[in-house]
């Protein structure tokens, strides 16, 4: 008995023991990217094994490189993610070889007729035959497949260079689909009822997901995906997911897959991000990646609410899928229900959580005003909601579970006029009015995960297999579809080529009417009609982007494992290039103070329209700035001829505000190709 008691008591201690060292081998270790630069071409060469024997030369005494290695990246691209403590990265980050050591961190999800609103019917010409072949890899959550929006029923037999490489890990999808929704989602049906469709309808999708419910967007994994869509051989990657803020390029997992992308031809759509528009708050940076902002229109979703002295207000920027069938209930404010014994009438404006009385609202229409948190007024028996907000917490439509309306705050004082005047106060609140048509950003009728609820609101229950959602998340794809078109008609034109077309083509904003200018809308509002006939490009190449990673000042050593050239003169002593020297479809600039001295741009276009043309120069800018083109004429021979100009900008008196927009455009008559200027000035 007391060997069994003794031999009891030694397992305990022995498992106590692991449990230490098992502690000790998971303590203060993080999750960290080593970034390697391009795969090796050398025979023989395993990225694997080569990830293996590097970890094992720095891991503490006792811990093993597979312990340690979360993914190893070799198919496109070389490094690894591996758990390290601060020592251990330390130590890598010294090893040759070696570009980066970073944290791997989470990136954020940036969250019809928007084709039509681009001048981009359902009958512009199309190359059937390579949309078929044209690939557009979809980095994010994954898809659901049975969804109908991703039928293959209409596709034959797969024909393309993409299987020849290896057998697929994934199913080509079509784009479009058809609005049929489930009664669960009468709503979403109601305003698809047209068909919906994307923008090469003929085109394959690959879906990497790299984000997961829990855990996020983490960069190793992101990484990764770049590694497989480049691998497979895929035309256009589109990826709606951004970081808080920019980060630089060797850690910055989006720019590195990009980059490597750009070495095999693909081009990277990605989303700005939801923040700003203001100076240095978009988060896509890279310039071999094109950068995507949302935008609304003129239409908007619309619900009316009723007075019962028949006072109709229009709000907006909410979905009210709920028929009250015009029945007037009792009306009341908030702080007309608030429970004095623990908040104040404020709280009761706002409808703070936990502060309105259930019986005071039961059966009724509550008014919210400058209300941030609405979710725990339908749990308390209200029929509805209105919430009067000056400006309002969200600029899309937002798909609520009850009945509710927003209205602004002069509104809310006309309700809140009737309520103080009328004896029984009553109100109804419509269902939303369907747009003519969204935006290609905002309000966008998308396909939906049938197993997720329509909104995260308290009090959801409903599912559907469409749902209408906003952000430069829903902009991305846009753009990754025009760039695909525009791929189809140009097979063989480089990122930048496509990048370029579309940038050049854009609609110009107006700046009268859009006051945050280049910061909010960039080159402009997509067309990709106009796209595939740009008539004049601007290139760069993997060269170029190698001489503005010098002029920013990256360690010449690493730009040679980024890109795989083991060139000697790589970023040369004597450089003296700066970031504007890129030979980028737009430019910018910062002057300081008095500074009269001339900013120079210098700059080449291909022709790419027509073979025997003449381009003249239009230079549109304030009067506080000199702008010359030097030449102004420029006169092609044949297509793919390339010309060079210079454009000199220099202040002639100081601006009244920090940013001044201005613009380039080279015409032949036929082809308008426009270059966004921006001025920064700091006085």
């Amino acid at each position: 008995m007391a060997s069994l008691q003794n031999t009891f008591a030694l397992s305990l201690f022995l498992m106590t023991l692991c449990g230490f060292f098992v502690g000790n081998l998971g303590q203060d270790r993080k999750d960290y990217i080593v970034y390697m630069g391009k795969l090796s071409d050398l025979s023989g060469y395993s990225p694997l094994d080569h990830h293996h024997n590097i970890l094992q030369e720095v891991l503490e005494e006792g811990m093993q490189s597979e312990q340690s290695l979360i993914r190893s990246y070799g198919r496109s691209l070389n490094g690894f993610a591996a758990k390290l403590t601060e020592k251990e990265r330390v130590k890598i980050a010294r090893m040759e070889g070696i570009v980066s050591v970073f944290p791997s961190v989470t990136l954020e999800l940036q969250t019809t007729r928007s084709w039509d609103f681009m001048e981009f019917g359902e009958h512009v010409n199309r190359v059937p035959t390579v949309e078929s072949n044209t690939i557009i890899g979809v980095i994010d959550t994954g898809v659901w497949p049975e969804l109908e929006s991703f039928s293959d029923k209409s596709f034959g037999n797969f024909r393309g260079r993409h299987n020849e490489r290896r057998s697929w890990s994934w199913n080509p999808y079509n784009i479009h689909g058809s609005r049929k929704s489930s009664e669960s989602c009468e709503l979403i049906q109601r305003f698809g009822r047209s068909n919906a469709r994307g923008a090469v309808p003929r085109s394959r999708v690959a879906i990497y997901k790299a984000c997961w419910l829990i855990g996020g967007c983490k960069s190793d994994a992101l990484l990764a995906a770049f590694d497989d869509a480049i691998s497979d051989g895929i035309d256009i990657i589109s990826v709606s997911i951004a970081f808080k803020y920019a980060y630089d390029y060797t850690q910055d997992v989006i720019a590195i897959g990009a980059f490597h992308a750009m070495q095999h031809g693909i081009l990277t759509s990605q989303a700005a991000g939801n923040n700003g528009p203001s100076l240095s708050s978009t988060t896509s940076i890279a310039p071999w990646i094109i950068s995507v902002a949302a935008s609304t229109i003129d239409r908007q979703f619309v619900d009316k609410v009723v007075l019962g002295d028949n006072t109709t207000l229009t709000g907006s920027a909410i979905i009210n899928g709920f028929d009250l069938k015009g029945k007037m209930f009792p009306l009341i404010a908030g702080y007309q229900a608030v429970n004095l014994n623990s908040c104040s009438i404020e709280d009761g404006r706002k409808c703070v959580l936990g502060c309105l009385l259930a019986d005071k609202i039961e059966g009724k229409i509550v008014l919210c005003e400058n209300a941030t948190i609405i979710s725990a007024i339908e749990p308390l028996g209200a029929v509805g909601v209105i919430i009067a907000q000056q400006t309002p917490f969200f600029d899309h439509a937002i798909n609520f579970p009850f009945p509710t309306s927003l209205v602004n705050l002069s509104q809310g004082e006309r309700i809140i006029s009737y309520l103080n005047t009328t004896k029984n106060p009553q109100a109804t609140i419509l269902k939303s009015e369907a747009p003519d048509i969204t935006a290609p950003g905002v309000e966008i009728f998308a396909a939906w995960s049938p197993k997720a609820l329509l909104s995260t609101i308290r009090g959801e229950t409903r599912y559907a297999k469409y749902n209408i959602i906003s952000g430069t998340s829903m902009a991305c794809p846009h753009v990754s579809g025009a760039a695909a078109y525009v791929k189809t008609f140009h097979p063989h034109w480089s990122p930048s080529a496509i990048k370029s077309a579309l940038m050049t083509t854009a609609s110009h904003m107006n700046a009268t009417r859009n006051s945050d200018r280049e910061f909010a809308y960039g080159a402009g509002h997509l067309n990709p009609v106009k796209a595939i006939d740009p008539g004049l490009v601007y290139e760069a190449f993997e060269d170029d982007y190698v001489m503005m990673l010098c002029s920013i000042g990256l360690d010449p050593e690493k730009i040679k494992l980024i890109t795989g050239n083991t060139s000697t003169n790589t970023c040369s002593p004597n450089y003296k290039g700066t970031t504007k020297d890129l030979n980028y479809p737009s430019m910018a600039v910062f002057i300081y103070g008095n500074d009269k001295k001339e900013n120079t741009f210098s700059r080449t276009v291909t022709n790419v329209g027509l073979a025997n043309s003449t381009y003249k120069a239009t230079v549109t800018s304030p009067s506080e700035l000199r702008i010359i083109v030097e030449p102004n004429v420029l006169s092609f021979k044949s297509l793919n001829e390339k010309q060079s100009f210079v454009v000199r900008v220099s202040v002639k008196t100081s601006p009244q505000q920090e940013v001044v927009s201005a613009s380039l455009v080279w015409s032949d008559g036929v082809h308008n190709v426009r270059s966004p200027m921006v001025v920064h000035y700091k006085s």
